[in-house]
């Protein structure tokens, strides 16, 4: 017999775009149409299925389009198939249709494979149903076919936590019916077993004529604790529990599939039309395009990167040591003191010893990876062949720059050399270097081997190449690289100097610390500047703050208003988490933070020295004047072109610093607020603290309020992208 090949061929990842539907679709009638064909397989091209729904389509949706159009007439369903249409008709189609997955199957990729009568796969398929990481459910039916082909608590698993699976539990749980040996001519061994078991359709493989899996009772029971366990539909939940409800409709109220269908489809919508599906798609979005290295970049210069040293064996040092030998990178420790070296060893190797008791590295692997570390006391012929060299020693720049002319002395001349910094100026560091364009920052986020951010500080004189270098080297780690400009504090703690500052006035005039904490936990932080403080350490800020100081970098404006409470704090040997006392007290093991009247009475006396007289401070006005410096900060960094785009910043915020995913980042409330009213609050708060010079309006944000046509940063930035577009 003849086979339909219709293949998916859209790269890298295909997805599912109103083009490829289209063509799917008219393939799909033309061999339906064709007596010689019997059966029809689908597969994907470049070693993939399909990832699944164009994400950049979803985002320009509006409520009423999109995957979620109904009633159309026949030549619409034709030119504009949604892909509920052609899941519909691909399990309708009078053959066989069999899926044949290499690669992704994910999102609408996967229920496109739900769909078809014969699922197949090579060992390499990975399965899944990821929509709620971006505010959505499946609308394609995922959740009504799903449960009928894997027990509930399977279907919950997939659905509400997003979770792939690969080809070997796929088939375990009955969400595929057959593995081939490998992905060689894999198209002629699904049509043998086509072939073969046709004779068993349409009966049993019409996956929407099936009864739900797990029975009434047990189904009934898996969806109620899950509704317990995930709580009501707020603050970023939304999605989670509308899969939920979803996944009742059928399993527990006892409604057809078409009914079932509909539930979905409306909770889909309703989804669409929500403020947390738009921010979890736009850091979706802003975090593909944040990794995205330059066409002008010559790719044959960028550094593979296989053996890193590091300079610094302490905290930080070692948690970028274990972060790059847990992705297999040859690892060359240094620290002039032995002592130091020693601890940062042992750190590394309990970091290992817990992974192997979290199951998240197997115990044989475990060995290679600790082989793969070599320690030294000095700077020397162990760096010879390095890719990259990572210095994490103190925050001192005499330090640093003395380090670096050391580097370059040692290492070869294509060694790019890094340094991981917070604050300090990079051109600087750069400038004792023959050849600075090797010269790059890498500010990671404590700790090192958890924290998925890294800001990558491209100086004057760093090039192309350095930068997408460490950008291919941060995605090996696993990492979320975004590139900044040079100045001080850079991205990330440019912006938290205004938040953590701001927080400090608030308690000055009367908020307390925890106060504070649960407005912007009640916004959706996952804990507030007081906590994060304590977290971080009251010393290392107030070291960092000196500093400054004594870089100039702090000075400030004539009657700028400024807190000695910190200096109180440090003073009075309130460090933070780490010795049990900082702006909370922590009893026992715990880090749980709890309120002292010790520093109640500090923040009180502070109060009386500096002539403050306490009065009440509404939740409004705290989560205002926490946020809206802030957000003004990143519209001074848009404009001063320190960062790129708007999504790098709020990517900087999501990852770095725990922005919750419903809000999608400073830059993107700030245009759900909208930039004309967030103009008109902080004209009023410069009004009324005219000595803190935070409140002073952005020039970017007056010229955008100012501009006909422009209504939100994202807008600005599309209009700037195409002028600088059509300047080359």
């Amino acid at each position: 017999g003849k086979v339909a090949s219709i293949v998916l061929n859209s790269p890298p990842l295909n997805p599912l775009s109103i083009r490829l539907r289209r063509f799917v679709l008219r393939q799909l009638k033309l061999a339906e149409a064709d007596p010689k064909v019997e059966i029809i397989l689908i597969s994907g091209s470049n070693s993939n299925f399909s990832a699944g729904a164009d994400i950049v389509e979803i985002e320009k949706a509006t409520a009423n389009a999109g995957d979620i159009a109904s009633n159309k007439q026949e030549n619409e369903i034709e030119n504009y198939p949604t892909l509920s249409d052609l899941v519909e008709v691909i399990e309708k189609c009078g053959k066989p249709v069999a899926a044949v997955v290499d690669g992704v199957a994910l999102g609408g990729g996967c229920e496109v494979i739900l769909a078809c009568h014969y699922r197949i796969s090579t060992p390499k398929g990975i399965f899944g149903l990821p929509e709620v990481k971006i505010g959505l459910i499946p609308g394609a039916a995922g959740t009504q076919r799903l449960p009928r082909l894997v027990e509930m608590d399977e279907a919950i698993d997939i659905i509400t936590k997003g979770r792939m699976i690969k080809a070997n539990r796929a088939l375990k749980i009955g969400l595929i019916d057959f593995i081939l040996p490998s992905s060689e001519n894999a198209l002629a061994k699904a049509s043998e077993i086509v072939f073969t078991e046709k004779k068993r359709f349409p009966n049993q493989r019409i996956t929407s004529q099936l009864p739900i899996k797990t029975q009434r009772n047990k189904a009934e029971k898996l969806l109620r604790h899950s509704f317990e366990k995930e709580g009501p539909p707020i603050n970023g939940n939304e999605p989670i529990w509308s899969a939920l409800e979803a996944l009742s409709a059928s399993a527990l109220r006892n409604l057809s599939f078409e009914e079932g269908l509909e539930v979905e489809k409306n909770l889909f919508r309703r989804l669409m039309e929500s403020q947390q599906s738009r921010a979890k798609i736009h850091l979706f979005l802003a975090q593909r395009d944040c990794g995205k290295i330059p066409k002008s970049v010559n790719r044959n210069k960028i550094s593979p990167i296989i053996n890193v040293g590091i300079i610094g064996a302490g905290t930080m040092g070692s948690g970028i040591a274990i972060a790059h030998l847990l992705v297999g990178i040859k690892v060359v420790l240094i620290d002039s003191s032995p002592e130091a070296l020693a601890r940062g060893t042992k750190l590394i190797t309990e970091s290992i010893k817990r992974a192997i008791s979290r199951k998240s590295l197997p115990a044989n692997v475990a060995e290679g990876v600790l082989r793969n570390l070599t320690t030294s006391t000095a700077i020397g012929r162990d760096l010879c062949d390095v890719d990259y060299v990572v210095e994490a020693v103190l925050e001192k720049m005499e330090l640093k720059k003395s380090i670096f002319q050391l580097l370059e002395e040692h290492c070869a001349e294509q060694t790019i050399l890094a340094t991981n910094t917070s604050t300090l100026d990079i051109d600087e560091i750069a400038s004792v270097l023959k050849n600075p364009k090797r010269c790059v920052g890498m500010h990671f986020f404590s700790p090192a081997q958890a924290m998925p951010l890294v800001e990558i500080i491209k100086g004057k004189c760093s090039s192309d190449e350095t930068i997408a270098s460490i950008l291919t080297a941060t995605k090996k780690l696993n990492k979320i690289g975004v590139v900044v400009g040079n100045c001080d504090g850079f991205v990330g703690n440019r912006m938290l100097r205004c938040y953590s500052n701001e927080s400090i006035f608030l308690v000055e005039e009367g908020a307390s610390p925890a106060s504070i904490d649960r407005v912007m936990k009640a916004y959706g932080m996952r804990i507030g500047s007081f906590e994060t403080s304590d977290l971080a350490g009251i010393d290392v800020s107030w070291h960092i703050n000196k500093a400054r100081e004594m870089r100039g970098s702090s000075q400030l404006k004539q009657n700028e208003r400024n807190s000695e409470l910190l200096d109180r704090m440090y003073e009075a040997g309130r460090f933070g988490q780490k010795v049990k006392k900082g702006w909370y007290k922590y009893e026992g093991n715990g880090r749980v933070p709890l309120e002292d009247p010790i520093v109640s009475s500090i923040i009180e006396n502070h109060r009386k020295n500096c002539g403050f007289e306490r009065r009440c401070i509404n939740d409004d006005e705290i989560r205002e004047r926490c946020l809206l410096p802030l957000i003004n900060e990143g519209f001074r960094i848009l404009g001063e072109k320190i960062a790129e785009k708007p999504g790098d910043i709020d990517i900087v915020w999501r990852y770095g610093y725990a922005w919750p995913d419903f809000k999608g980042g400073p830059m993107f409330w700030a245009d759900e607020i909208g930039l004309r009213k967030v103009l008109e609050k902080l004209k009023c708060y410069e009004q009324t603290f005219t000595n803190v010079s935070h409140w002073k309006s952005a020039p970017l944000l007056e010229e955008i309020v100012s501009s006909a046509g422009l209504n939100s940063v994202r807008a600005w930035h599309k209009k700037e992208r195409s002028r600088m577009m059509s300047k080359i």
